[in-house]
């Protein structure tokens, strides 16, 4: 009799045994697969949901990723560092749901086995074991793939394009990047500038050089636009700071010059490169879009052992604020913008610009120039500016330029699509330059009237763009409707220039002459196109 309790405590802790091994079982399946420990208790729906949990969580965050690019703007240089931040993100964003939900289908096999959840199917056919086999081994590569990738993203260095593998380095902080994105125009870039052909191969040399602090700047490697319909690219410089291009002897146009990388580049600052032809600043301005009235520089390739190309790369100009790392800082008409001196500058040309993103382009609006001599800070409250009734919240960035005594550039800071830009929340806003011609210096108003004139500008500017559309179109009736309700004190001589263009346009060249002749005594500025003109000239 004593026996009988024996056995069955025997048969009992045995049978605890065995199911405690089975429950280990589906967990190691689960740990494995995130889904291999449903399949073994016979639970479909929880397996299939996991694997579509899984599933959208890659979704989710390769979605992050594409439509983080598709906002991107800036330089290549810019473009690249948004690139690696938005796959840094989309890696976290992966690799924590995926966990997370790796976790949670662990907990809930365990818990499944605990309770001796009851199985929604009970025998197992040979399509359900493929099916079951596939989609845990599927989810078993969405695990590893989602770690490696977050590995390779977080951990380990990106890709050296200088000397072609990957690198570790002690600080893990302290990533080198070789990136290098400077240029020089000198006119004639046509469009789609990337499809162009390479030039012919000639017996003579167009030749350049690379001077950092007096060195040579070697492993710079750059491309060239020559007679605005070929490239060439991937040039490098030795270790005299030289390239070589083999052209035909003759006079070639060079339209410009881009560099991509530089295998010496010191971290963190960034630099342009110049080639001492640079616009000088005359008297309170300074023309940085001189380029836009040339055609190219022009070149005789034919003298041996000639450098006809010369370029020192020079440091850009530091802010202390505006932050040039980070965007939209936050400032009222109270702070002061501030920058680092520099090497031999005596005078500093500061511009301000309003910034205006809309998708990946990017408009500039000129704000103002102030020319500072021997300083290095402007005061914002120095800047027209007007508080209006509703908070604007419009951004606006920093550009500077250093020069010698003699006016020639030292320096400057104008990559504003990484930094320097900031948003005034005291609901004041800079006058533009566009609205100086309809807001005298002596105007004081209520933000109110203040806002009801800038909407009044804002439309009739509009209207003006759209007649000169219907103009071109030849929807003439339509354009005389529309420039019926412009209004001449916010058009500045442009309505009736638009109005001496329609009646020239009718072969009346009496009035039109006497219209055009109007504009310019009301704007003696306002440019009246040739095209305007020559129909009854």
């Amino acid at each position: 009799m004593l026996m009988q309790p024996t056995q069955k405590t025997a048969r009992l802790i045995t049978g605890y045994g065995a199911k405690n091994k089975y429950m280990i079982k589906k967990i190691i399946a689960s740990i494995i697969t995130g889904i291999g420990g449903h399949y073994l208790n016979k639970r479909w729906d929880k397996a299939l949901l996991f694997m579509l949990l899984l599933v959208l969580a890659s979704i989710l965050a390769s979605a992050y990723a594409f439509f983080s690019f598709q906002s991107f703007s800036g330089s290549p240089e810019e473009m690249t560092k948004l690139a690696q931040s938005a796959s840094q993100k989309s890696s976290i964003i992966s690799l924590s749901l995926i966990s997370l939900l790796w976790l949670i289908s662990i907990v809930v096999t365990f818990i499944d086995c605990k309770n001796n959840v009851s199985p929604n199917m009970y025998n197992w056919s040979k399509s359900g074991i493929i099916v079951a086999v596939i989609t845990s081994l599927l989810s078993t590569f969405l695990i590893i793939s989602s770690i490696y990738t977050s590995y390779l993203v977080l951990v380990k260095k990106p890709f050296d394009p200088i000397k072609g593998s990957s690198k570790y380095e002690k600080d893990s902080s302290d990533l080198v990047s070789h990136n290098f994105y400077a240029s020089i125009y000198y006119g004639g870039v046509p469009r789609n500038s990337h499809k162009l052909p390479s030039p012919p191969d000639g017996t003579n040399i167009l030749k350049g050089k690379f001077i950092f602090q007096g060195k040579p700047a070697k492993d710079i490697i750059l491309s060239i636009i020559l007679n605005s319909k070929y490239k060439a690219k991937n040039i490098k410089t030795d270790s005299n700071g030289e390239f070589v291009l083999h052209l035909s002897a003759g006079l070639w146009v060079i339209n410009s010059i881009q560099t991509s990388s530089w295998g010496e580049k010191p971290t963190k600052d960034e630099y342009s490169i110049y080639d001492g032809n640079e616009p000088k600043l005359t008297g309170s301005s300074y023309n940085r879009y001189a380029y836009f009235t040339r055609n190219g520089l022009t070149i005789d390739i034919g003298a041996p052992n000639k450098t006809h190309l010369n370029y020192t790369i020079t440091k850009d100009i530091k802010l202390k604020w505006p932050s040039s790392t980070q965007k939209t800082n936050k400032a009222t008409v109270n702070n002061i913008i501030q920058w680092e001196s520099h090497t031999g500058a005596k005078q500093y040309s500061v511009s301000i610009q309003r910034i205006k993103r809309e998708g990946s382009t990017t408009y500039y609006e000129p704000v103002a120039t102030r020319i500072i001599d021997n300083s290095t800070q402007l005061e914002l409250s120095s800047l027209r500016h007007q508080r209006t009734k509703k908070k604007k919240n419009y951004e606006y960035g920093v550009e500077i330029f250093a020069f010698d005594n003699n006016g020639s550039l030292l320096s400057q800071f104008t990559k504003t699509y990484q930094g320097g830009t900031f948003i005034l929340t005291d609901n004041n806003i800079f006058i533009e330059k566009k609205m100086n011609e309809f807001l005298s210096p002596s105007d004081s108003e209520t933000p109110e009237e203040f806002e009801k004139k800038i909407e009044a500008m804002n439309l009739n500017n509009s209207r003006v763009k759209a007649v000169s559309t219907l103009i071109e179109a030849k929807m003439l009736v339509e354009a005389e409707k529309l420039l019926n309700r412009v209004d001449s004190k916010y058009a500045k001589g442009k309505k009736e220039m638009l109005t001496g263009y329609i009646f020239a346009l009718h072969g009346d060249c009496k009035k039109s002459n006497l219209l055009l002749e109007n504009a310019k005594e009301i704007n003696p500025n306002v440019c009246i196109p040739d095209e305007y003109k020559s129909l009854c000239q």
